[in-house]
């Protein structure tokens, strides 16, 4: 069988099968980012925050188009698609952030990696910091200074913007001309929404309401920009 063939019980499926997991990626990247642009008074958590929401963004672009996998990512993907249905706890972040850098070449903003990778080192000094370091000299270092909060709101600010480039270049490289693009940010509402919403328990109103408000933008961009609308 071939590596690239995605497979459930031995069943061969269709590439747009990975539509499940787009849908439940952006739900995840709106979520975080609600929670990132209203913790701004707790900044480690908006900074945690706000590399999640990123780092599920590129989980979208991954299932959202596929044709991009790297042959190493369509091998993890598919072992946890047979070994357990959710192939998404198998693509680290070394894997996400390998699949931005490819992307670049095929006319993803280069803007969207290094987002990531800053994301990545704030992320990393809140969760971690300060790190203290003994150099073998008999002199132990403590590290308070590798990043502050000034690029932590910078980054926030500009996380509106490089969802709207994802979900532009996913329309122009997603499955059957993108249409399922839209079609799975617009059904990530129900995560957000109505009395029953999924994450009802688990962010304030004003997160949920943050998110669904850039939810609602990128549903109709992306509409326009995969039905051919933004392109005239």
């Amino acid at each position: 069988m071939p590596d690239e063939e995605l497979r459930i019980a031995g069943k061969k499926m269709a590439e747009n099968a990975y539509y499940p997991w787009s849908l439940g990626s952006v739900a995840r990247a709106l979520f975080f980012f609600g929670q990132a642009q209203k913790e701004e008074d707790r900044r480690a958590l908006s900074a945690i925050a706000s590399y999640y929401s990123l780092f599920h963004l590129t989980q979208f672009l991954i299932f959202a188009c596929p044709q991009h996998q790297s042959h190493a990512l369509k091998k993890k993907i598919r072992k946890g698609v047979e070994n357990g249905g959710d192939p998404s706890p198998e693509i680290s972040h070394t894997a996400a952030l390998g699949f931005l850098n490819a992307g670049v070449s095929k006319g993803l903003s280069p803007g969207l990696p290094a987002a990531v990778e800053k994301a990545q080192g704030l992320r990393v000094f809140t969760n971690y910091g300060p790190r203290v370091y003994w150099k073998g000299d008999n002199h132990i270092y403590v590290d308070t200074c590798a990043h502050s909060p000034t690029e932590l709101s910078r980054l926030r600010a500009e996380l509106p913007s490089l969802f709207r480039s994802a979900v532009e270049w996913a329309c122009d490289n997603g499955e059957d001309g993108g249409v399922w693009v839209p079609q799975a940010i617009e059904q990530s509402q129900s995560f957000f929404v109505g009395r029953d919403r999924w994450y009802g328990g688990w962010c304030t109103e004003a997160e949920a309401s943050s998110a669904e408000s850039l939810r609602a933008s990128l549903a109709e961009e992306a509409r326009g920009h995969a039905f051919g609308t933004a392109k005239t």
